[in-house]
């Protein structure tokens, strides 16, 4: 073997033990990464936090945030944000005399616990006559509220809960608190999400026999028994079973 030969094989076997140590090399895991500026190992999740500051610093973000960005839902250091309720809800609860409707119909921004809290406020007031509240996403826990609030209140002459979630469930307590009330003489829950149903009208119709103010009903019975006890007690007839017989 000559010298050029020898060397070729040599460049070779060199070659080929450095391919085996880089693949070697990348096997093996790496090492804490040391500061090379400091002398000491980054602390965890730096990269990541600073990835995070850099992005929000390329979206305009600062590092305070501004006050209304800390109103997340309402609340901020456990206190309500102001609501355009606020005030009405106020007028309602110190009994103002020029507040004699409570008009929330087609609200956007009004929750059920907004409803709930005027529902309260309303139980000992005697100015407002009129309580619409049509298409605001009312449900059980408005109706039940309502219930109560009528068992105390003497001044509602006018209820409107149409077009809501409200259940058979809430729509039989009201019915149940309305032997206790002697005001109110016209009550709307027309279009609910959920259908009141066969027993639902059966109860409603049985409790509408014991009332003697109501005067208005809004509202379509789907069984034929409810719908004419329904008739014959707004039509100013007496419901009887020889007048107006009601099958059971």
């Amino acid at each position: 073997m000559t010298s050029r030969e020898g060397k070729q094989v040599e460049t070779k076997t060199d070659a080929k033990k450095g391919e085996e140590r880089g693949r070697d090399a990348s096997k093996k895991p790496l090492g804490p990464r040391r500061d090379s500026d400091l002398g000491k190992e980054p602390k965890r999740g730096g990269l990541k936090k600073s990835f995070s500051r850099d992005k929000d610093e390329a979206e305009g973000k600062g590092a305070e945030r501004p006050k209304e960005e800390k109103l997340v839902r309402g609340l901020e250091k456990g206190r309500a944000a102001p609501s355009v309720f606020d005030e009405p809800l106020e007028r309602v609860k110190s009994n103002d005399p020029e507040v004699t409707e409570l008009n929330v119909n087609n609200s956007d921004c009004i929750t059920p616990e907004i409803l709930v809290r005027f529902a309260e406020a309303l139980e000992f007031n005697t100015a407002v006559k009129v309580f619409a509240l049509a298409n605001t996403r009312a449900d059980d826990h408005v109706a039940f509220a309502i219930a109560i609030m009528l068992k105390a209140n003497k001044t509602i002459t006018s209820l409107n809960l149409d077009s809501n979630h409200i259940t058979g469930k809430g729509i039989l307590a009201i019915f149940r608190a309305l032997l206790q009330n002697t005001s109110l003489t016209e009550l709307r829950f027309h279009n609910q999400r959920h259908i009141c149903g066969g027993k639902t009208e059966m109860e409603m119709a049985k409790l509408l026999k014991e009332n003697t103010t109501l005067l208005k009903l809004g509202y379509h019975f789907e069984l034929a028994g409810p719908r004419m006890t329904g008739v014959c007690r707004f039509s100013g007839v007496l419901v009887q079973e020889q007048l107006c017989p009601v099958p059971w």
